[in-house]
This record gives structure tokens, sequence and C-alpha cells, in this order.
């Protein structure tokens, strides 16, 4: 009972459109539905197999919808035609698939859209041979593309037989003149009476709003323009971004505004995915081919009003990597340090289940190097004693080879033979802030140990002996228990003193 719309087949040579060198290059077939085992044993499971059809036919149909454009008038209405019979198929099919298993409407609807696919297969075969459609034959292919706008929520078999009807004899207006003994088509039942089923497509042009929405800062069109990326997807892109420029003008009432916005939304966030991975952020080179596919397919369902739900479910599969792209678009890196960064980001990408922690270490870790440089760019402490002096500048060393160990380990993360991970990066983000604070506290010490002085510790001069004793072992450049003790017990001295 699946309706298999995979294969060879179904390859789409443009040259069947019209017979034109200049044609487009055919769209990659779509992937056959791999076996489906059933889950209880009881029977043969419909609805996973009919999904998995579904989910193949979407397949399909954003290869040929990403075809517009790309041949001659004379056979755009044959690609919308079989564009229009593959969408039939596929309001037919996710009945079946909201219907309960072996109901007469089920097996209605899969028999249908198989019958409805098959015809779309066999067409370019037919259009190789044909001479170029008459005006006849392009208006009842027209007809055939207004009816796919109007389908209605699929309850009864007779509703299926109305629409398949209507479309066998568009396609027999859409063939040209017929034998005889052709002529009749058999009815597919008794016929039936039925109010004809209602427009959603309203009759009268809605004015324009008195002033557009406001559009997103910068300028869309040039960017999408702009991007270096496949032409499938740059193509896609344009489109879907002329598309929500043209919603946020022509959105007259509030319902009309709503969906403005989502086109808007989507088209926004379509450019934002698509200039990430033109600059190869937070995506792997192996993995960018696959997600400008899969990018290209979801825009291009999403841009026709009949499988706009199906596009969003497409690019919902890339929500993990738009908000990885959000996130590191937000830390503002300068071109530099997001080149030597990027492969951490390809590794968040290749591996989901550690990219939050990555992502929180490189934040912490830029935030320790803002830190450090505005240490740097700030005014200096009053002059230090030469121990206290040369304690800060080790300290400051230690904190710049930590600064840079982090970027080295980063830009080779993920690389063949090399075994650099989140642990290892964290460690030097940790050593970083560290020496940081130390750098602080040393600087802080003398003025700490005038504040401690003034309550009298006994016996006298014995503080001051203590910070010195701690400070040389800190300056000894061999480990040692003291050098250990030192580092820890000058910070606490200068907590105290602020307390």
């Amino acid at each position: 009972m699946a309706v298999v719309v995979g294969g060879a087949a179904n390859t789409f040579p443009a040259s069947a459109l019209a017979q034109s060198p200049a044609a487009a290059s055919a769209p990659p077939a779509p992937k056959r539905r791999p076996p489906v085992a059933p889950s209880d044993g009881k029977g043969f499971p419909a609805k996973p197999a009919l999904e998995a059809d579904l989910a193949a036919l979407d397949d399909e149909v954003a290869a040929y919808l990403q075809f517009r454009g790309d041949v001659p008038a004379d056979g755009a209405s044959r690609l919308e035609l079989l564009i229009d019979l593959r969408l039939i198929a596929r309001w037919l099919l996710a009945a079946a698939v909201a219907e309960r298993p072996d109901t007469d409407l089920q097996v209605a609807a899969v028999l249908r859209a198989d019958e409805l696919v098959a015809t779309a297969v066999a067409l370019p075969t037919q259009f190789k041979v044909s001479p170029k459609p008459t005006p006849a034959q392009a208006d009842a292919m027209a007809k055939v593309h207004a009816l796919s706008f109007k389908l209605p929520e699929l309850k009864q078999v007779r509703q299926a037989d109305d629409v398949c009807r209507e479309v066998g004899q568009l396609l027999v207006s859409a063939a040209g003149p017929l034998p005889a003994a052709d002529r009749q088509i058999p009815p597919m039942r008794p016929p039936a009476v039925l109010r004809p089923p209602p427009s959603t497509t309203p009759d009268r042009k809605p004015k324009r709003p008195a002033g557009p929405p406001a559009a997103p800062a910068g300028d869309p069109l040039a960017r999408a323009a702009a991007l270096t990326v496949a032409a499938p997807l740059k193509k896609q892109v344009l489109n879907v971004v002329t598309l929500g420029m043209s919603a946020r003008t022509d959105a007259a009432i509030e319902a009309d505004r709503k969906d403005a916005a989502a086109i808007a939304a989507v088209a926004d966030r379509g450019l934002e995915m698509a200039e990430g991975l033109a600059q190869g952020t937070a995506v792997d080179a192996a993995a960018r081919p696959q997600m400008e596919r899969q990018l290209a397919d979801g825009l291009a369902l999403f841009a026709d009003a009949r499988t706009r739900d199906a596009g969003r479910r497409r690019l919902s599969a890339l929500d993990d990597y738009a908000a990885r792209l959000a996130r590191v678009r937000r830390l503002n890196l300068p071109p530099e340090l997001r080149q030597r960064l990027a492969p951490a980001f390809a590794y968040a990408g290749q591996h989901p289940d550690v990219a939050g922690k990555l992502l929180e270490t490189v934040e912490g870790y830029l935030e320790a190097c803002g830190r450090m440089d505005a240490r740097a760019a700030a005014t200096q402490p009053a002059a230090l004693g030469q121990r206290e002096a040369k304690a800060v500048a080790e300290a400051v060393k230690a904190a710049a080879k930590a600064r840079e160990e982090f970027l080295a380990d980063a830009a080779v993360m993920g690389q063949p033979g090399q075994r650099v991970d989140v642990a290892g990066l964290l460690a030097h983000a940790d050593a970083l802030r560290q020496a940081l604070d130390a750098v602080d506290a040393y600087e802080k010490v003398p003025e700490a140990v005038r504040v401690l002085v003034t309550t009298r510790p006994r016996p006298a001069g014995a503080l001051e002996r203590r910070v010195a004793t701690l400070t040389s072992a800190l300056l000894d450049p061999r480990p040692s228990p003291g050098k250990d003790e030192a580092a820890r017990a000058l910070p606490e001295l200068v907590r105290l003193a602020d307390l």
C-alpha cells in the first residue's frame, strides 16, 4: 500500500519541458524509502511507511521547486504541472497518514496518490515527443495549478474522487486531442453531488497599508546577492528574501500582517544561516554541502504556500545550527580571532553532546581576554616593590601563555591525529583566569599589608616577614609546596584586608 516515489524513473529531465540547450540540469533523484519493520508484529505498519513516503515526496517536490526560473517560458507550465501533481498526491498521502489504518479513506487516498505520482513520472517522457503546449493545453495546466491551492480538508472518499476526476479531465485537455476510443473517461464511482470546496484565495486584491512595517537593518537583497554558497541555495535565499519583502509591503489586514511577519522571520533566519554557512561559521567543511542542500530544500518548500508547513519542518531540523550560529555571532569576534576559533566552532557542530560546554568555555575565555586587555589599557597602580613587581610580571607572563595555548589548541581541534578536547580548552581558560586573579592580588599586597598593620598584629613585624617569605617562595622558578602555599596565602591576605 506504500507509495515509493524515488528512483531513477523520477529524475527530472529539463529538456522534457522544452527543447532548449540552455535547460537546467536535473535535480537529484530522491532517496527510496528504507524498509520499515513492524513495531508490534500485528500487521503491516501503515503509518510509518506512509510517513516515510511523504518525506520522500517532500524531497522530490523540493528538488522540482528549485528549478523554477531555470526553464524557458514554454516549459514553465509543464514544470508547474509536475509539481502540482505531486502536491495533490502529497495532500492525499497526508490524509492517509492521519487516517485510522485500513479505512476506506486511507486505502483510497493511497491508491489515488499512487496514480498521480505514476502520472507525474510518465509525463516527462510524453513531453519529450510533444510540441510546445498550445494555449488550450497551457490553460488546462493552469487550472490544475489553481486547483492545487484550494484542496479541502480530506474527510470523505468522494472528496478525493472529485478532485482526482477534475485533475484527470484537465490532464486530458492538457494532453491535446485523444483518439476516439479514449475520449470517454470511465467514472471512478457513481456520481455524487458535491458543493465545490471553498476557495482559500481572496478574489480581490487587498489594499496597501498606509506604510509598510519596518524592515530589518541592512539590505537583505544585497546580502543575499553577495552570498558565496552553492547556486541552488543562493537562488532560494534570494527568492524567500524577496517574498518576505513583498509580504511586508503588501500586508493590509491583521491576518496578512501576521503571515507577513512569519514569512519575513523565516527569510531573515534563512539569510543568516546562509551567511553563516558561506563564512564556514560553526560548521565542518565536510558537513557544509549537506547543510546547504537541506537549507535550500527547506526554503524552496516554504516559499510555496502549499508546502509551507513542510518547509518549516525541514528548516526546524537546522534549529541547533541556527542557535549555535547566533551564539557565535553574539561573541562579535574580529575576523582574525574568528578564524583561529573556527575549528573549535566546527567541532561543536560535529559533537552536539559537548557543544554547549565548549561554547561556554569559549565565552569564559573571551571574558578573561577582555579583562586582560582592559588591565593593559588601564592606568597602572602605584610603583611596587621589587619582589611584588616581579611576582606581577610572572603572573602576567603565565596569563599570556595560557591565552595563546587556548588558541593554539582550538585551532587544531578535531583535526586528524589531534587529541584536543573541551577539558583541555577549559584547563587553559581556568589557568588564564587564575593568573589574572594572581596579578590583581599581587598588585594589592603592599596596600593590604598597610591596612592589616593598623590592627597591630603581634608579634610586631611578623606579618611583614611572613609576606616577604611568601613572595620569595612565589618567585622561585622551581615547583615546591612553599610556592603553592604562597599562591594561596597572598590572595587570602588581600581578601582579609578588604574585609
